[in-house]
């Protein structure tokens, strides 16, 4: 019995020494124990790949704090290959804070990530143990899980047993549980001028946030980047933060002052919309310009740079994309003052004494000073003689005030003070036509307008009306109106005009400027002269018409021996809204493409004037030509060169002379206000012309050469 007790006992004692026994104690920062793992048996006849054990240390320790492991494993093996026990030389490796999971029911390789740093041979079976910085999680919950991977080194990794070096998993995972920490803050980046908020942040609801360094963001908007360190808090568990801000500022900026100048143009700063990355822009609140276009043409200039045209605070706020893919908005209160007025004369009239100059006072919410410079201001012998708002001259001569007001904008007004009154001046004499409105009849407002002088207005001699700039009354058909200026000591100078009404019925005139040839053809009415143009359309000159402020033009096929259209008209329409014939109207292109005019067809163009309508017409053939290159330009205006052809006098009695800046061979022809020929003569090396319209009415008409370059015409009126 004695001996199968001890070989029973011998038989244990082998065989529980025949195994590894894991074991780990967890120490506070006070040395403290705080936990412990349930020992872990590992022997050749139980070999797991990956064993998992939960360490539960949420009552005392939270993310953030320190804790020491120190390794109490012992035992030993006796496989085949050899013999190897746990003993305080044993290497280890350690791959402590790398994972974590805010739930311990997911599996452990769903929870773990290769990368990370292996602690290599650190913790000894001894009491020293290593110091590990439960690390910050993210997610949420009370509490949180991190995995640590322990495993011994045995002489290579021998015995089944292989620690995180090797790439397997035969290793220990402890979890730990632990207390959750506030998330902690990342690095942003912020648009400048952008309010720091805990939201912006990531600062969770019921997080408090303490000592900030350098300053408390959250209260002081940052200007610049900056490193900032928070302790976080959520009632159990504190954690240190390190973050930094970087502001976020647009490449350039599109407006450059708080307040603005009114005289100043542009008022914002010369950058065109379009030179950077500005996405929108607002202007107290109306979208001016959106997604990279511009949305209304009121506050660009012809160069695309902002502007406003008004005085007022305005608040644009200008959204931009930085090349790192942000998109930022800034806001700028734009103050654009009202211009400095300084509505005095440019000449005060001093003939007996000098009398004050009041320069205009301030606005309410304004202040002035004031700079009176002379005599002979702007040269080098000009000094300045007062800064009241009122100056007293003691001698003529020329004077700048300037005005400034608290912004440093300022205004200057050039002035003379002289010993006689200028001329007035109101302009040429007046021809207006019948039932038009009669013209402003003044004289200049800046000279005269102040109660210095004394004006009076007279038509055909009788005084009509005493004082102000501008004459209150319509004068008659033939009229002279007079104005005179007087002042006590000084002569007293006068002006006047006469005033001419007209009969102005508005009259339609146009010729065919690419006419080949005259063919005289038969109708209801006798002969008719009918020019034959070449395709690809007759060119209407219809810019000697005049009085219009419309016009209406319509083509149709002719029968000239009925003296009437063929089928409806081809073409028919008007242009309203003060719209002038123009010299250029090819008749082709009112057709369109679906049209084209025939060779051996009378066509009818009619042009029609308005406001109270007046018509003519025209009638053409046309023909197909290799050719019809054309130069048309609008009567009395040549774009090529206005001297091609000179007329000379216009108006004229009867007789008049034409002459072309060179000798050239062409036709020349003169054409009533109807659009008939009445006039025309072939010309070989010719430049200079003599002609009379003695035998014709009074009116307006065409004088057209047409050479082998250039067609030109030439309007004249006869008396």
């Amino acid at each position: 019995m004695k001996k199968t007790v001890l070989l029973f006992f011998l038989f244990s004692v082998l065989f529980a020494s025949a195994q590894f026994n894991f074991s780990f104690k967890f120490y506070n920062t006070n040395n403290t124990q705080i936990g412990v793992n349930t020992p872990i048996q590992y022997d050749n006849a139980n070999s797991w790949y990956l064993y998992t054990q939960q360490i539960d240390l949420s009552q005392s320790v939270c993310e953030g704090d320190q804790i020491t492991i120190k390794n109490f494993s012992n035992g030993s093996l006796l496989p085949s290959i050899g013999n190897y026990s746990l003993t305080s030389t044993t290497l280890w490796d350690v791959k402590p804070g790398y994972t974590y999971k805010t739930n311990p029911n997911l599996s452990f390789d769903n929870a773990w990530s290769t990368s990370g740093t292996i602690i290599d041979n650190q913790i000894w079976n001894n009491n020293t143990g290593i110091t590990y910085t439960i690390p910050n999680s993210t997610g949420s919950g009370q509490y949180a899980y991190h995995t640590i991977l322990i495993a011994p080194v045995l002489n290579g990794h021998f015995a089944g047993v292989y620690n995180s070096n090797s790439g397997c998993q035969r290793v220990i995972a402890l979890k730990i549980k632990v207390k959750k920490a506030p998330i902690c803050i990342t690095n942003k980046n912020i648009c400048e001028g952008e309010s720091i908020t805990n939201m912006l942040l990531g600062i969770e609801s019921g997080i408090t946030a303490s000592n900030w360094l350098p300053n408390d963001p959250r209260i002081n908007t940052p200007t610049q980047n900056t490193n900032y360190s928070v302790t976080l808090s959520n009632g159990t568990c504190s954690f240190n933060c390190s973050f930094s801000i970087k502001i976020i500022k647009p490449e350039f900026e599109l407006i450059s002052d708080n307040y603005v100048c009114g005289g100043n143009l542009p008022y914002l700063s010369d950058i065109s919309v379009f030179d950077y990355n500005y996405k929108k822009i607002t202007i107290n609140n109306l979208v001016v310009f959106d997604n990279y276009n511009i949305t209304n043409n009121n506050y660009f200039d012809s160069n695309y740079y902002l502007k406003l045209n008004s005085s007022g605070i305005y608040n644009i706020t200008v959204t931009y994309m930085t090349y790192s893919g942000e998109e930022c908005s800034k806001t700028y209160t734009i103050n654009l003052l009202k211009s400095i007025k300084i509505p005095l004369p440019t000449i005060f009239s001093m003939c007996n004494n000098f009398e004050q100059i009041c320069a205009p006072l301030a606005p309410v919410g304004s202040n002035y000073s004031y700079q009176w410079w002379g005599p002979s201001a702007g040269s080098n012998s000009s000094t300045l003689l007062s800064t009241s708002s009122c100056f007293t001259p003691n001698l003529h001569g020329s004077f700048l005030l300037k005005v400034t007001n608290q912004y440093g904008c300022s205004e200057t007004h050039h002035f003379s003070v002289t010993n006689s009154i200028p001329q007035p001046n109101l302009g040429s004499n007046i021809v207006v036509c019948k039932g038009e409105r009669m013209p402003t009849i003044s004289i200049p407002y800046e000279i005269f307008g102040n109660s210095g002088y004394t004006i009076t207005w007279y038509i055909n001699g009788i005084v009509v009306q005493n004082g102000g700039t501008t004459l209150q009354m319509s004068p008659g058909n033939g009229s002279t109106v007079t104005v005179t200026i007087s002042k006590s000591g000084c002569k007293t100078p006068s002006n006047s005009i006469t005033v001419t009404i007209q009969d102005c019925n508005p009259t339609a005139i146009m010729s065919i400027t690419n006419g080949e040839r005259i063919n005289s053809m038969s109708s209801k009415y006798g002969p008719i002269n009918v020019p034959e143009v070449c395709l690809p359309g007759a060119i209407i000159d219809g810019s000697a018409s005049h009085h219009e402020n419309s016009y209406f033009v319509e083509l149709a096929k002719f029968d000239l021996t009925t003296w009437s259209d063929i089928g409806s008209p081809l073409y028919s329409g008007w242009v309203p809204g003060g719209t002038t014939v123009p010299n250029y109207l090819n008749v082709s292109t009112l057709l369109g493409t679906n049209l084209n005019l025939q060779t051996g067809v009378v066509y009818r163009f009619r042009l029609a004037v308005g406001p109270i309508w007046h018509s003519t017409d025209v009638f053409f053939t046309v023909k197909t030509c290799r050719s019809s290159q054309l130069f048309v330009s609008k009567s009395d205006e040549n774009p090529i060169d206005e001297n091609v052809m000179i007329v000379y006098p216009n108006p004229i009695e009867s007789d008049f002379s034409i002459q072309l800046q060179n000798e050239s061979n062409g036709k020349l022809e003169i054409i009533d206000i109807t659009g008939r020929i009445i006039y025309t003569e072939e010309f070989k090396s010719k430049k200079n012309f003599e002609l009379s319209l003695e035998n014709n009415n009074s009116g307006i008409y065409l004088v057209k050469i047409t050479s082998d370059t250039i067609t030109t015409t030439k309007k004249i009126i006869k008396k």
